[in-house]
């Protein structure tokens, strides 16, 4: 790659990212544009571009999105958001019925898919209880994140990098792939002590 095409590849990302910060286009869409963008002026050739579609990690979210999006038409998701956070009449006991189930639920399932389906029944339980959904949105995204940590699957992330994991093995010495739980010594203790810190701080640091 010569400099020009450095420079290209820069002004590509800065456009990516003044995108994501300043406009309201979906990161999907941005994202997908910087893509045909970097295609266009020779940055990657096609078969680079295409290989992420085929990664079986982005698979897996993608299809945990469908999931997300069924269980959520049925109305489940604002039922077992009343059922986690209950009529609460404390901030703090709210985020602890909140955070440490949506984090276990994380380890097991994806946190990406997980957050867009909780966001409208944690909305619908706000607004029913007249309570400021902004103190509830973001510790529910960290949440999800923490339990991410535990497992392979947790996250986007992990699955991504366990994949890229798999391709190698065998080609560089010592190189092994990751089990399902191999992080979660790791992980459970970051989880537990980010869960809680979410439950001290959030009321203090969020905004109504």
């Amino acid at each position: 790659m010569d400099m020009t095409q450095v420079w290209l590849t820069l002004v590509v990302l800065a456009a990516v990212l003044a995108l994501l910060i300043f406009s309201t286009l979906g990161a999907d869409a941005v994202l997908l544009g910087g893509l045909i963008a970097a295609l266009l002026l020779g940055l990657v050739d096609t078969p680079t571009a295409l290989s992420g579609f085929a990664n079986e990690g982005m698979l897996t979210v993608a299809a945990l999105f469908v999931v997300a999006a069924g269980v959520r038409q049925t109305g489940a998701i604002s039922k077992l958001a009343g059922a986690l956070l209950g009529r609460s009449s404390s901030t703090r006991v709210a985020l602890l019925r909140l955070t440490f189930p949506v984090a276990a639920m994380s380890a097991l399932l994806n946190n990406t898919p997980i957050v867009a389906a909780l966001v409208p029944g944690l909305s619908d339980w706000a607004r029913r209880n007249q309570r400021s959904a902004s103190l509830f949105l973001m510790p529910l995204s960290y949440a999800t994140i923490l339990g991410g940590t535990i497992t392979v699957i947790g996250t986007s992330t992990n699955l991504v990098v366990t994949g890229l994991i798999e391709k190698r093995v065998g080609s560089v010495p010592g190189l092994v792939p990751i089990g399902i739980f191999d992080i979660a010594p790791i992980g459970i203790p970051l989880a537990l002590m980010g869960c809680v810190a979410l439950v001290l701080l959030a009321p203090k640091l969020l905004p109504e």
